[in-house]
């Protein structure tokens, strides 16, 4: 028994093919490359918006330490005044 060989047929491309191929991947690196600016163009707005949060933090993180500070300066002042009260 015998095995035949077929051999795959090989047909040259046109320029109308090769148009049509170059075409498609060109739509496809334009649909692409639009998704990738999409993408870029949203990362950049919420950078923008993270930054101005995080600054926004900073600042009440200031006043709070700010806060803080004179509380506890009260608070000293108050144990001050009381132990001195004692003594008398």
């Amino acid at each position: 028994m015998t095995q035949t060989l077929i051999e795959p047929t090989i047909l040259p491309m046109t320029e109308k093919t090769a148009q049509q191929a170059h075409s498609t991947s060109l739509g496809k690196l334009e649909s692409r490359l639009d998704e990738l600016l999409h993408i870029s163009r949203t990362l950049k707005q919420e950078n923008t918006r993270l930054r101005e949060q995080q600054a926004k933090m900073r600042e009440e993180q200031m006043t709070l330490r700010s806060s803080r500070d004179q509380v506890r300066s009260q608070v000293e002042s108050m144990i001050t005044r009381l132990k001195s009260m004692e003594s008398e």
